[in-house]
């Protein structure tokens, strides 16, 4: 692995709270609103003349009610989209960290003496050479560290790799706010119904991630020895 591409999560991230702004503004748009009911409208509509339901009747009693239902949907939906932004952005992290730690290990193999992983012989006997069984043993500490909580794989940074010493970028303002995004990340998973997520506090953690990998790609380069490509 000569390049990483670390440098694609974080575009990744940028990008779903540049989406949220689009879908949020044009929600606030009059004329674009106005063609989502007239939209709603014709397809029920033409559902209803199927019935043969005559337009007065349908003007009456069935536009109306499209109309207030689209004003709803609309309303709970930016509340629906932020949450699925934000679960979005948790994977996105998650996934960052995962392909960090694959560079890591590759370019530090000594990072698996601290492995608290077994490996079974029956496992690697079928394998035929030194760089396949390495490449199996990298692979299942990645899984296995891909499985681990946010709380472990800071830890597993911290404590087993050379970006601990950029321990400092999981604070902002003196706060770790990475347990406040888990925490937010599980209801909102976990949840039957919308959890309160304001757009304040989304731009918060979509803003503590971000940092985090602007971060570690600006010294990613300085302690692997290894460039970053854009995707």
């Amino acid at each position: 692995m000569n390049k990483n591409k670390l440098i694609k999560y974080l575009f990744q991230i940028t990008t779903l709270m540049s989406f949220y702004n689009y879908c949020k503004y044009a929600l606030e748009n009059k004329n674009i609103i106005s063609k989502i009911k007239e939209q709603d409208i014709n397809s029920m509509w033409n559902i209803a003349k199927t019935f043969e339901v005559k337009e007065q009747v349908f003007e009456s009693y069935v536009k109306s009610q499209i109309e207030s239902n689209t004003d709803k949907t609309l309303n709970e939906g930016i509340d629906i989209l932020r949450q699925q932004i934000l679960v979005s952005a948790f994977s996105i992290f998650n996934n960052f960290l995962c392909h960090l730690v694959e560079i890591l290990l590759n370019k530090f193999p000594k990072i698996l003496k601290l492995s608290e992983n077994k490996v079974k012989v029956k496992d690697i006997a079928k394998l035929k050479d030194y760089d396949l069984i390495f490449k199996f043993i990298i692979n299942k500490e990645i899984r296995c560290f891909d499985g681990l909580s946010l709380k472990d794989k800071k830890k597993y940074l911290t404590k087993k790799t050379e970006f601990g010493e950029l321990s400092d970028l999981w604070e902002l303002d003196g706060k770790e706010l990475w347990k406040e995004i888990n925490d937010k990340r599980n209801m909102i998973v976990h949840a039957s119904e919308l959890i309160e997520l304001s757009e304040e506090q989304l731009s918060l953690y979509i803003y503590y991630f971000t940092r985090i990998i602007f971060g570690m790609l600006l010294y990613a380069k300085k302690i692997t020895g290894i460039d970053f490509i854009p995707s």
